[in-house]
């Protein structure tokens, strides 16, 4: 049984440097994933629909969260996890941008 877990620990180390990383959110990039973006313009109001699938089957999609780093910048980040039941890799949100925003990244 000990060998059983001093194996697990040593994957756990090699993977997320010290089991720690593997445990936290990560946000996804831009290489790890099918990405698709749609504009929807009603009247004076953008939304972004921003779909996709996160290529590492072990990973899924938490959250997906808009940081705004000037009135005029605004961030998408999206998070991942380790899967689990109930979580998967797919993502579909739909992003309301206020009329200040000129990029999105």
């Amino acid at each position: 049984m000990k060998n059983i877990a001093l194996l697990f620990w040593i994957f756990l180390a090699t993977l997320g440097g010290g089991g720690c990383d593997l445990l936290a959110v990560t946000p996804l990039e831009r290489e790890d994933t099918t990405l698709n973006v749609e504009e929807m313009r009603s009247g004076s109001h953008v939304t972004l629909k921003i779909s996709g699938l996160v290529w590492h089957s072990a990973l899924g999609v938490s959250h997906i969260r808009k940081e705004e780093k000037t009135p005029s910048d605004l961030q998408i980040i999206v998070e991942l996890v380790l899967a689990h039941a109930g979580l998967s890799g797919n993502f579909e949100e739909e992003i309301v941008l206020p009329d200040t925003v000129e990029t999105v990244s």
